[in-house]
């Protein structure tokens, strides 16, 4: 089988059978056709003519990269190849005893409460000034994505119980308490 419709078939498993989002469907796309403009590079235009020792020297090939993108990388090919195997497209996972690199976990850093009073401390003029300033107090008191608070909506707003509906990460729902100032 050629890898573009290797790549098609499996984004549609990842649609249609595991369910997952848009925006997840959309990272592995992005990934996997950088994968395959490597692999074309390389002449390899089927599945079974794919092995591991690619697959190492696309990671070498990325090794620019920051480390959390090489590993989402190898993530993506790996269950990729993974599917290869499980629906009897290749004889063996050539991806399956490939480890993925030591991502280093840092904490982000918290703002200075001069930073926090600079950025809401905003001149209110306009509708926009007040929507944004809204956002930003909704955000920063309520523990919020910056994504969580562009898709709300008016009825996830609970004012007799001063809660707000999110729909967070993987489609999750939580409530979350309204702060008396947000």
């Amino acid at each position: 089988m050629k890898i573009e419709d290797a790549i098609k078939d499996f984004l549609n498993y990842c649609i249609f059978e595991k369910g997952l989002s848009d925006k997840t469907k959309e990272s592995y796309e992005n990934d996997l056709n950088v994968y395959l403009g490597f692999l074309n590079n390389r002449n390899i235009g089927f599945v079974k003519d794919i092995s591991s020792d690619d697959i190492k020297e696309f990671l070498k090939y990325r090794q620019n990269e920051e480390t959390t993108t090489i590993a989402h990388n190898l993530t993506v090919i790996k269950n990729f190849h993974n599917y290869l195997f499980k629906e009897g497209l290749v004889k063996v996972n050539v991806s399956e005893f490939i480890e993925r690199p030591k991502v280093k976990k840092t904490l982000p850093k918290a703002l200075s409460v001069e930073d926090v009073d600079t950025l809401l401390d905003i001149e209110l003029k306009t509708p926009f000034d007040y929507r944004n300033k809204a956002m930003l107090e909704l955000m920063y008191g309520c523990g919020l994505r910056v994504s969580e608070v562009i898709n709300l909506e008016l009825n996830d707003i609970d004012m007799t119980n001063c809660l707000i509906r999110i729909l967070g990460k993987g489609s999750k729902e939580r409530d979350v308490p309204l702060g008396e100032y947000s």
